[in-house]
């Protein structure tokens, strides 16, 4: 079986388990709150990198139509999760959903569980719809 690794969702990876390193104390609330916001920003971008990709590769394989593909996040993780029988779960994906929107408000104060959750909402996503496993690690796997 092919293995995955996706940058994007390493960085989330990396920069989650800084926040959940760091000390608290009031010298580090805006260290580990940036770390916070870089994780959930990466972990969505990977989601969609992660879409695009597996959606390009179900074409290849006949699997979907490009020109039936939504546009709208959202449907488009259903439609292609039903490639593999699997349905989005809604309540986490707007949960999730809306924890990312929020890094547009300044005053917004994240925590460490909910990032948590939508670090692994987005990795059990993605690895409903891709056509192989994959993994997360902290190795350079840009090296040949």
């Amino acid at each position: 079986m092919r293995i995955l690794y996706s940058l994007t969702l390493n960085d989330a990876s990396w920069f989650l388990n800084q926040a959940k390193a760091s000390l608290d104390i009031p010298e580090n609330r805006q260290l580990k709150l940036r770390y916070l916001r870089a994780s959930v920003l990466f972990c969505w971008v990977a989601l969609e990198q992660m879409l695009d990709s597996a959606i390009e590769e179900y074409v290849v394989q006949g699997k979907l139509l490009s020109s039936s593909v939504p546009r709208r996040l959202r449907d488009k993780l259903d439609y292609v999760l039903a490639v593999n029988g699997r349905i989005l779960g809604r309540s986490d994906f707007k949960k999730y959903r809306e924890l990312r929107n929020d890094i547009t408000h300044d005053d917004t104060v994240f925590c460490i569980s909910d990032v948590e959750g939508a670090f692994d909402f987005c990795l059990e996503t993605i690895r409903a719809f891709y056509p192989c496993r994959v993994e997360v690690t902290y190795e350079d796997v840009t090296r040949s």
